[in-house]
């Protein structure tokens, strides 16, 4: 008897190193930000593209208790354009090196 398989999105995601990450998500105008302790690294952007492409891949938005977005998106001003905050510290990557280690130390650290 042969197994059948159902595909999984996963199966069509590219299998990232923490450098080719960074690359991907500042060509496609994410913000990266590493925290001061590490693994925890977020992206902050506006792509709902790009939205799609890291959550698909692990990434796991982040939606303060006070906020009553169904989309997980907040106005970064009062009218303004919508933005996401992604946890993408639990993506998993290719090699040994966390995004957290790959970006620049001193670069965006948030304490």
């Amino acid at each position: 008897m042969t197994e059948t398989r159902v595909p999984s999105p996963a199966d069509f995601l590219p299998g990232w190193t923490a450098r080719e990450l960074i690359a991907e998500v500042e060509r496609q105008g994410g913000r990266l930000h590493r925290m001061a302790e590490p693994p925890m690294v977020f992206c902050l952007c506006d792509r709902i593209e790009l939205v799609r492409l890291l959550q698909d891949a692990g990434a796991r938005t982040h939606i303060p208790p006070h906020l009553d977005s169904t989309d997980g998106s907040y106005e970064r001003t009062r009218g303004g354009k919508r933005e996401w905050d992604l946890w993408v510290h639990t993506i998993g990557l290719e090699g040994d090196e966390t995004i957290w280690q790959a970006l620049t130390p001193g670069e965006a650290v948030v304490e």
